[in-house]
């Protein structure tokens, strides 16, 4: 009989957006909108994305579902979103890689 493993923490699937970064609603927050009209919120511990704001830059990341209690701060702050923003919005990723595609956000 084999051992008893324990329980294997669910896989955060990668993703990886490709667009213009740009400054966030808060010091530590930035925002990427993708070439399918999403934007993904962006934070990130490791990567310093504050260097590449007005960059066309690739990002990869795991999503981050926030918690009750983070939401609840976030819309203190941002105040209510309007409902087509917050439709387009794909969800928050917690980056840990970035490249550089080109020093300007060109349409």
């Amino acid at each position: 009989m084999a051992p008893a493993t324990p329980a294997a923490k669910p896989v955060q699937s990668k993703v990886t957006v490709t667009g213009c970064l740009q400054k966030g609603d808060s010091a530590d927050e930035f925002a990427i909108a993708g070439k399918n009209g999403n934007t993904w919120e962006l934070r990130s511990k490791t990567v310093k994305l504050h260097e590449h704001v007005g960059h066309t830059v690739t990002v990869t990341g795991v999503r981050h579902h926030e918690t009750k209690a983070e939401e609840a701060k976030e819309e203190k702050t941002e105040g209510k979103e309007s409902k087509e923003a917050e439709a387009k919005e794909a969800g928050d990723l917690r980056v840990t890689s970035l490249k550089m595609v080109s020093d300007s956000c060109k349409q």
